[in-house]
């Protein structure tokens, strides 16, 4: 794509994200450019490693406003791999609309089955021709089908491109002056003051008025393109506009150390030694006086928590690189009250990271694992809790159990909805577990082989049986006492209901 030669085993795996520019036609002097238009537009590309670890870091640089290229290996995209599923279900969850182009690479080294007619039907954002087989090596060799198949997959990406960006935002001229000055800058100065911005606005005529300030509106549209990134809930760091390859290829140089406890000082010796440049390679420079600021970028995006509030060396934890073990656990699950997310397609990666970060002073005996925690809560009886991911079975479970549970699990309900509230098109339903007790034994007694198997109900229909005045309802052929099985949400009822039942129609179960 940047005209480049492709040198068979000359390329290292993606380590985290690389970020690049390039135009169409990729002989075209960028800087002698006269003027930009649709017939040659930059493309920003940002490409993500697809190793797990990162996974869970990807969804703070995913846009609704994009196209999407999904690259899997040609040699592993058989039916049933689920590869292809697992990615665009990631699309589908922050950018239900976007066009997506599937890219099968190395296609010259095995067979390739795609089975085309159940992605689109599933993932219908994929455009109309939009799967390609491709070889790199055999770009240059005349006359094969995959040079012929790499053309048709550039004419499709401006296409897309193109659809994309007729409703990107129109500058005036001002404010392109401003936006080219930015990013003449950046790459050179990593930090701008906002005396500095503010100043730059001025010069083009742009001031705030007592209605209206359109540096703050720039400022949001610059940080929304990922020409700058801005943090103005960090004090620290509302005063400077940073440049956003700093911020990224250091939040990767710390993923790609793997280790999940780290200090600040380690943080400043591995990137004081890393030798890294952007896209026009421009070195990047890690002075130990600005490391901070990307752990604290880091506690912004909920990729780590800060262990400790007291003075001396600072030291972070990262949910996503913690150890898989699940340590040994004193919680009395078949005592608990339990609740279920159970997702269509895809338990998101970033889910329970993001968890674990919000309630990281709840965690219980430091029993925090990549796939868990257990908590317990310093108000309202200190009531305890255990979440748990199975990415397998696409589960996230919380089991609450004490006093004052009801108050707790509204809390943690809340901490998921709005995790969830950032995928909009993520399919899941909500199910609670039936506790014995609840159970009411008819003349007949229970069905055979349900006395003792844990039954799950969804939640919509306990919470209709309940609006509707039911005393008891029934599930799996067991009868279950209403009020019993709501005495875990007194509280949550409210905020449950002005979510999922409000979705309906009031003169029907739907």
């Amino acid at each position: 794509m940047h005209g480049e030669p492709v040198v068979e085993g000359a390329e290292d795996k993606t380590v985290g994200i690389e970020i690049r520019e390039s135009f169409f036609d990729a002989e075209l002097d960028r800087y002698q450019k006269a003027k930009e238009d649709w017939e040659n537009p930059i493309i920003h590309f940002w490409d993500f490693g697809g190793q797990v670890m990162y996974h869970a870091t990807h969804q703070f640089f995913l846009r609704a406003n994009c196209v999407y290229i999904l690259v899997l290996d040609g040699r592993k995209t058989g039916v049933g791999s689920g590869e292809a599923d697992y990615w665009l279900e990631h699309v589908r969850a922050f950018a239900p609309k976007a066009p997506v182009l599937v890219v099968g690479n190395k296609a010259d080294l095995g067979d390739m089955d795609w089975d085309q007619n159940r992605l689109r039907k599933k993932y219908p954002n994929i455009r109309p021709y939009g799967f390609y087989k491709l070889a790199c090596t055999k770009l240059k060799e005349p006359g094969n089908y995959y040079r012929h198949d790499f053309a048709r997959f550039k004419e499709d990406l401006r296409s897309a491109l193109e659809e994309v960006g007729m409703v990107q935002q129109k500058f005036t001229q001002k404010e392109f002056d401003v936006l080219s000055e930015l990013r003449r800058r950046s790459p050179h100065e990593t930090f701008l003051s906002k005396k500095d911005y503010e100043r730059l606005c001025a010069n083009q005529g742009l001031l705030a008025t007592e209605q209206t300030d359109p540096r703050k509106v720039l400022l949001d549209l610059f940080d929304k393109l990922g020409v700058v990134i801005h943090f103005p809930s960090i004090p620290r760091l509302d005063e400077f506009l940073l440049n956003p390859r700093w911020l990224t290829y250091g939040v990767y140089q710390i993923i790609d150390k793997r280790n999940p406890h780290v200090t600040e000082a380690e943080v400043v010796e591995w990137l004081s030694r890393a030798k890294i440049s952007d896209n026009l390679d421009n070195p990047l420079e890690y002075p130990a006086a600005r490391c901070g600021f990307i752990l604290e970028a880091m506690e912004q995006f909920k990729v780590a928590y800060r262990v400790g509030r007291g003075g001396g060396q600072r030291t972070f934890e990262i949910p996503s690189l913690l150890s898989t073990d699940e340590p040994e656990l004193d919680f009395p699950e078949a005592e608990a009250r339990a609740f279920r997310f159970r997702f269509e397609r895809l338990l998101p990666p970033q889910l329970l990271p993001q968890l674990i970060v919000t309630r990281h002073t709840d965690i219980d005996r430091n029993k925090v694992w990549r796939h868990g925690v257990m908590l317990r809560t310093q108000h309202n009886g200190g009531a305890r809790a255990l979440l748990r991911g199975d990415a397998y079975d696409r589960i996230l479970t919380l089991w609450i159990h004490g006093k004052g549970l009801d108050h707790y699990f509204s809390v943690l309900y809340q901490d998921v909805q709005g995790i969830l509230a950032t995928m909009p098109e993520l399919p899941y339903e909500e199910l609670i577990r039936l506790p014995v007790s609840a159970r009411v034994e008819g003349e007949a007694g229970f069905p055979i082989g349900l006395k003792e198997k844990e039954s799950w109900a969804r939640w919509i229909n306990v919470l209709h049986a309940e609006q509707k005045g039911q005393k008891t309802f029934a599930e799996e052929g067991v009868d279950y006492n209403t009020k019993k099985v709501l005495g875990i949400m007194s509280e949550s009822i409210p905020i449950i209901l002005k979510s999922v039942l409000m979705l309906g129609d009031d003169n029907n179960d739907t």
